[in-house]
């Protein structure tokens, strides 16, 4: 299977070893607040979940690493900060 990208709504790896190539090239800086770090995370996730039916040799591979990022973001809006939507990282728009 080729490893090129597919439209759907935006470009989506084909396969399995294509997202996770996609998914370095993305990596936020050690720097980059957490509100960065989530949406990584959350791409990921959605990622993962639409390969697993692009690729299904990696299908549970995919739905794998899915999870394993959605518990990434599950680990950074537990969070006190993440709680109070007047000024921590909710504020700014960021759907928890």
């Amino acid at each position: 299977m080729s490893e090129t990208k597919v439209s759907c709504g935006s470009d989506v790896p084909r396969t399995l070893s294509a997202a996770r190539a996609d998914m370095a090239t993305r990596v936020p800086s050690v720097s980059d607040d957490s509100v960065q770090w989530v949406a990584y995370h959350r791409t990921n996730v959605k990622m993962f979940k639409a390969v697993a039916n692009l690729d299904p040799g990696h299908r549970w591979e995919c739905l794998a690493w899915a999870e394993f990022e959605r518990r990434r973001v599950e680990g950074f809006t537990s969070r006190p900060e993440w709680r109070d939507v007047t000024t921590g990282p909710g504020s700014s728009g960021v759907v928890l």
